[in-house]
Formats: C-alpha cells, structure tokens, sequence
C-alpha cells in the first residue's frame, strides 16, 4: 500500500514538473519538492521512458548539482544507459550521447532518404507549396548536408536581416547538445535550411511556388541531441 502511494504521489508530481508541449521538467516545481518526493519523481521519469533508473548517489548529484546550479551553467549527471542534464531552467534525459565527427558531410540529391550519423536519423523532402526550399533553387545545384563549424549565417524566412546562426540557436532556446547535431543544408556552399528549424530566405518558395519540405526523422540521438559555439 506505501508503494502504491508513493507511485501515485510520484504520477501527480511528474505530471505537475513536465513542462508542457515538451518532456523537460521544470526546475522551479523541483525545487520545492522535499528530497524524497524529487527523487521518487525522476525515477518514474527514468522509468517511462526506458532508460535504467541511476543509484540514489546519482539522483542525489541531480538534486545537489543541477538544480541549484546558475542559470548559465550547464551541468550534467550520467550513468550507465542514461544522462541527465541542465539547461536553462529545466533538466533533460537524454541517452548516452555517441561521438559525433563535426567535420561529416554528404552529397545528396534530395530524392533518396539521407541516413545521419551517430543515431540522428534520417532525412528526407516532401513536396509542399509556398513553404520549404523552392525547387528552382534546387535544380542543377550542388546539394550537401553537414554540421555546423562555427560562423554559419542565415536570414530565416520573414526575418529582417541576417544572423549569426550561433544567436539564432541561443535565442530560440536550442539546447547546447542538440546545436552540433543539427543537420545543416547547404547549395552550391551556401547555407539554405536548418535542420526542420529554418529556411534561408534567398532560398525559400514563395507563394503559390512549389517547394520542397526538409524532414528530419530523429533518431535516439537526435531528440537529446549538442558544442556551443
């Protein structure tokens, strides 16, 4: 009967702490939760979600590491099967991230389904209209993909200007981990889309103008999925 309460306590605080429209869980619900109660929560969070729940010294670490830790910070805990880490306001469980060589990059002829190193997955386009990448643009052009090596610039559709693709990912809250795994796109060595986050202006469809979508099929890694600069 103790277990049972303590499962369904763990439910109800689980619930209250994930932050919606994502699984991150929010560290200002955290905080306040006595030490029991916090650890019962992020085992159920473990638990759901498949990975092997870590020993009580590393929930602990969690607890006395990551949620006190300064918002700039960016801590992190991990064990066998599982890591847990801190960005901004809210803790994320990732897998245990594979290496990533940062300087990979394919040719692509945007028909076939493009499969990504290091579990991110797979990439492919679909047709749309008025979105995406114009299929003008595509033709004859030199298609690549590959990830970032710092420096990269980008006007999304919309935006005023040109940007720093490294204030772009910090401005929309990318987390750290995730921004190396992005997979960029790039025609005739000119950066076109980011990941299914942006389309470059110059080489967006416009209205009415047929175009192709980017569609990234993430893999283990590519939900968890991040260098900083």
């Amino acid at each position: 009967e103790a277990r049972t309460l303590i499962d369904e306590l763990a439910r109800r605080d689980l619930a209250a702490a994930r932050d919606e429209g994502s699984d991150r869980l929010q560290l200002e619900v955290l905080r306040v939760l006595p030490a029991p109660r916090c650890r019962a929560l992020l085992r159920r969070w473990i638990r759901e979600h498949g990975r092997p729940v870590p020993p009580t010294a590393a929930l602990d670490r969690i607890l006395d590491e990551l949620l006190p830790a300064p918002r700039d910070r960016r801590p992190e805990v991990k064990w066998s099967g599982g890591e847990v880490r801190r960005f901004r306001d809210g803790l994320y469980l990732l897998r245990p991230l594979p290496a990533l060589d940062p300087n990979w990059r394919r040719s692509w002829d945007g028909a076939a389904v493009l499969v990504l190193p290091a579990g991110l997955g797979r990439l492919l386009m679909e047709p749309v209209t008025g979105h995406g990448i114009a299929v003008g643009r595509l033709r004859d052009a030199d298609l690549t993909v590959g990830f970032r090596q710092g420096g990269e610039r980008c006007r999304p559709v919309g935006a005023a200007r040109s940007r720093r693709l490294k204030q772009l990912l910090q401005e929309a809250e990318v987390p750290p981990w995730e921004r190396a795994r992005l997979p960029l796109l790039w025609l005739d060595g000119e950066l076109a889309a980011v990941g299914d986050l942006w389309v470059c202006e110059n080489y967006a469809a416009g209205r009415g103008e047929p175009g192709l979508r980017l569609r990234w099929e993430r893999g283990d890694a590519g939900s968890g999925a991040r260098s900083d600069d």
